[in-house]
Parts: structure tokens; C-alpha cells; sequence
């Protein structure tokens, strides 16, 4: 098991999130956290990275608890991609991107050597900004500033990549884009990936389990054609949908219901109800 989570509750001063959480994950997995706001999955992914202390239960990776490893060495074994990071808009691609390597960096060494610059340009190749890598960060647009965030995150040389909301404020081409990265990295590269998604048929079509929370406490942990049916959406997200399959890979699909269809009130264009 790559992460163990035992019996965990946490949260902030006067409002507990999560709630006696227990699960595990295996190596080689792209696992989606789902749910609906408010649910816990960004509270999670925190925990998991040690930014919020746990007021209870244990979290193991590869069988090390979280709270006896040091933050360059969880940095060096786990690497994050957060929603809306605080980053300088004035640095190059590359220069951020080279920030990645500060885990790795030994006590007295200032600047990047040999390897360190190797390994930030095998980054930034993976996610397609190597010709751009003079490019200033806040010329940047949306997409191309996120593939340079989870280059910083590849050039840590993590064992596993936990990404919340890769697909936030993207139009679809990129939305597309960094979730294919992030299976290339998981198929190619043989990184485990974590995914604190929305969007349900994004969940279903590129990871290989979801953990479904609902209240701060986990309700479902398995395939996406186990999490993603009807009644269970239903049931958690308070809202009528259809799951169909998708035709080209088998996988969930969810429709959404309007109000006007489930109460059959719904015109043709151009015709006026009466």
C-alpha cells in the first residue's frame, strides 16, 4: 500500500471537516477524490501533505507515519499541485520550475547544478513547455501555467503526485491536456497519482478508483462502475442524473436532469407553453 489512513478526524479552529476516515491506496493507481462541497477533499489532500495536523488517527506512506518524517523528505517522495498557489508571475518557466528541486538541494548549496538543470528540462519536456521555457509566467495563460506547476512537481522526482482541481478554470482542450498527462505520467513513468476532482465523468473516464466523501466521512471507495451509479450519486449529491455507459470506454457517464425535465415542463425551441 502506497498510503494508509487510519481512523482520521481533522480540521480548522472550530470547524471539524473530516471524520474518522479510514482507507488505503495502492501502488500504481490514479486515484480520484470526489464529493460535493464541503465534503472534505481539499482537507484531505492537506492532511496527506502534512500542511493540517491530524487531531486524530494516523496517516502511513509506504508504511512511514506522516508526522515522523521531515518535510524534505516527504517533498522528495510526494509532490503537490495546488489549486491557486501563491507564485512570482515575474520568473521564467524554467527558473520556476527549477524551485522544484529545493528538496534535493544539500546544506550550503545555492545554485542549481548539472543534474538539477537535467532533470528540470526532462520536466518541462514531459509537459510540453520546453519551448516556451524562457516564457515569463504571467504571460502565461491558464493552461500553460498549470503544465508549468506540474513540471515544478515532476523536477521534486516524487514517487507519487497528488494534483487538487488540475482542471479548474481550463476550457476543455486543456482540461483534456493535463488529465492525459497525468495518465501518461502514471502509465510511462510509473507514478501513482492522486486527483481531488468535480467534474464525476472526468473522475470516471481516467482514474482507475475513487474515494467518494459526503459529510467529512468516506462513503465509497472503489471502481468508478461501483462509485458512479445513479443511486449513489443521487443519494450524496442531492440531485437527479442518469449514468449511462460511454460508448467508447465502457466507463460511467452522468447526465444531469433539469428541474424542466423531471417535471416534463420542457418546450421545443421556438414553442410557447400554454
Amino acid at each position: 500500500m502506497i498510503l494508509e489512513i487510519e481512523n482520521l478526524s481533522c480540521g480548522y479552529p472550530g470547524k471539524p471537516v473530516l471524520r474518522e476516515v479510514s482507507f488505503s491506496l495502492r501502488s500504481g493507481e490514479i486515484v480520484g477524490i470526489i464529493g460535493p462541497n464541503g465534503s472534505g477533499k481539499t482537507t484531505l489532500l492537506r492532511v496527506m501533505t502534512k500542511v493540517l495536523k491530524p487531531e486524530q488517527g494516523k496517516i502511513f506512506w509506504d508504511r512511514s507515519e506522516i508526522n515522523r518524517m521531515k518535510f524534505g523528505e516527504l517533498a522528495r517522495k510526494v509532490a503537490v499541485v495546488s489549486q491557486s498557489p501563491a507564485i512570482d508571475l515575474n520568473l521564467t518557466i524554467e527558473d520556476f520550475v527549477l524551485f522544484g528541486r529545493f528538496p534535493h538541494r544539500r546544506y550550503f548549496q545555492f545554485l542549481e547544478g548539472r543534474r538539477d538543470k537535467e532533470i528540470a528540462e526532462r520536466a518541462m519536456e514531459l509537459t510540453g513547455v520546453l519551448e516556451i521555457r524562457r516564457s515569463i509566467l504571467g504571460n502565461l495563460s491558464g493552461g500553460e501555467r498549470k503544465l508549468a506547476l506540474i513540471a515544478r512537481a515532476l523536477c521534486q522526482e516524487p514517487e507519487y503526485l497528488l494534483l487538487d482541481e488540475p482542471t479548474a478554470h481550463l476550457d476543455i482542450t486543456h482540461q483534456v491536456q493535463i488529465l492525459d498527462l497525468v495518465r501518461r505520467l502514471n502509465r510511462r513513468e510509473g507514478m501513482g497519482v492522486i486527483l481531488v476532482l468535480h467534474d464525476l465523468n472526468y473522475a470516471s473516464e481516467y482514474c482507475d478508483r475513487l474515494v467518494l466523501l459526503h459529510g467529512g466521512r468516506l462513503s465509497r471507495l472503489g471502481p468508478p462502475d461501483e462509485v458512479l451509479t445513479y443511486q449513489i450519486i443521487e443519494e450524496v449529491y442531492r440531485t437527479t442524473v442518469v449514468v449511462k455507459s460511454n460508448p467508447v470506454s465502457g466507463r460511467p457517464f452522468i447526465f444531469l436532469v433539469s428541474e424542466e425535465e423531471k417535471r416534463g415542463e420542457r418546450s421545443s425551441p421556438g414553442q410557447k407553453k400554454t
